[in-house]
């Protein structure tokens, strides 16, 4: 067996070389034929790994020059723009220089240390995973974001938050079996219990077995923290840590964690919505024409392709929404139109079949907008959920109360169904959106 020490390849090899003076086509590299454990867990830094042209001097030429062209034939099919193109080039060949030994493949954690020398991370990694030159599922941003977190931690303390953290990711199997969660859940139960972990490592607590109840109680809580959110973190990390005997004891049985207060859903302004529709802005009106008449949900949003949309329907135009045609009202077809038209303006050579696109997913084959993008189309002043809260609101008090209506136009449960037709009887809501909206 062959034993390779880390960063010590060091061919002259820098930054992808310029179309004129493009290397000549490369076999697909062998597969590998060995794989060498790495003897030290040591972090990626800049300190070590250096900056990306010395990444790039690192790599195999070899290696590279394939991959170069590669790379380029990936961003000709998907009409990339030369900028886009070079910044990827460059992001791919900073990425070989992380393989330690001739041969191997790269995996996800090299891909989370790529964060910080590259913005078009996305882009690397597709190419990468198309290549065959990256192993192993990505990382989600909420679990490389939880690993940073708690990197100041004590070392058995940051041990028993991974494994909290696999098994919120991957689920688990054995008894006691629990389902994996999603990314904004971790992310926001890690958040809410790291102001306790973070106050007991600086009070000395190496480790989560040694935390009392009395601990529990006393963290103080940072700015606009809530007791209740506290809690809930805590008593979701020592549950899954009891369960796999990494704890003797879960200091959080018998605190009272609390409910969501019930809320009842309330009309929005008219004129803001009205507003929002004759808007200049393409996106906003839009979004704001299917969500307000149609009360689509952020996802759908989301997953809507361009087949999805049959404008010439015989019997109008329709959506299709989770195997459902939905004839779409005459302004919402109008803005589509609209979007469609702009969209193909703008992104003419796109290869990526969601209907709603940005800067970010145009230049791929498969991304989608994320929730933030559509949050900040809309506004300020409007969200997605509010929206069509405004518009289910609307129906339950237009129809008398039926909850089956609910259930059918908008896929609600029974229970939200009763959520919204109970206020038809609100005294403070008889009179619901008298704009006549439909």
């Amino acid at each position: 067996m062959q034993l390779f020490l880390a960063d010590l390849i060091s061919p002259s090899r820098s930054v992808p070389r310029t179309a004129a003076t493009a290397p000549r086509p490369h076999p697909v590299p062998p597969p590998v034929s060995f794989s060498q454990p790495a003897l030290f867990d040591i972090p990626r830094t800049f300190h070590l790994c250096g900056t990306v042209q010395d990444l790039g001097r690192r790599a195999d030429p070899h290696l590279v020059a394939w991959a170069d062209q590669f790379t380029r034939r990936h961003a000709a099919r998907l009409g990339w723009k030369h900028a886009v193109t070079w910044r990827a080039r460059v992001g791919v060949t900073a990425a070989l220089g992380l393989l330690q030994v001739p041969g191997a493949y790269l995996v996800p954690v090299d891909i989370a240390f790529m964060t910080q020398i590259t913005q078009s991370l996305n882009h690397v990694t597709a190419i990468l995973t198309t290549a065959g030159l990256l192993k192993g599922e990505r990382l989600d941003s909420a679990i490389v974001w939880a690993h940073q977190q708690i990197t100041s931690l004590p070392a058995p303390m940051a041990r028993e938050v991974r494994t909290w953290l696999t098994t919120m990711s991957q689920g688990r199997l054995e008894p006691p079996r629990r389902r994996p969660r999603s990314a904004d859940t971790i992310r926001s139960t890690l958040s809410w219990a790291l102001p306790a972990l973070n106050q007991w490592a600086a009070a000395g607590r190496t480790s989560l077995r040694e935390i009392t109840p009395h601990d529990v109680r006393t963290v103080r809580l940072p700015t606009g923290g809530s007791r209740r959110a506290l809690l809930q973190g805590l008593h979701s990390l020592f549950r899954i840590l009891k369960d796999q005997h990494m704890v003797f004891t879960d200091p959080t049985t018998g605190m009272k964690t609390g409910s969501h207060p019930a809320t009842i859903p309330l009309p929005l302004d008219p004129g803001r919505i009205r507003d929002a529709l004759t808007s200049t802005n393409i996106e906003q009106a839009v979004l704001c024409a299917l969500v307000a008449f149609h009360a689509l949900t952020v996802r759908q949003l989301q997953h809507l392709t361009l087949t999805d949309y049959t404008p010439s329907h015989p019997l109008g135009p329709r959506l299709t929404i989770g195997g459902r045609h939905v004839p779409l009202a005459a302004p919402v077809a109008d803005r589509l139109d609209a979007y469609l038209a702009h969209r193909h303006r703008t992104w003419p050579t796109t290869a990526n079949p969601h209907l709603f696109l940005n800067r970010a997913t145009a230049t791929t084959a498969t991304a989608q907008v994320n929730h933030t993008w559509i949050a900040s189309c809309l506004g300020p002043h409007l969200t997605a959920r509010d929206l069509r809260t405004d518009r289910i609101l609307y129906e339950a008090h237009t129809t008398g109360g039926d909850p089956k209506i609910l259930t059918v136009l908008f896929g609600l449960g029974l229970n939200s169904s009763l959520r919204y037709t109970r206020t038809v009887t609100h005294p403070a809501l008889d009179t619901v959106r008298p704009d006549g909206q439909s």
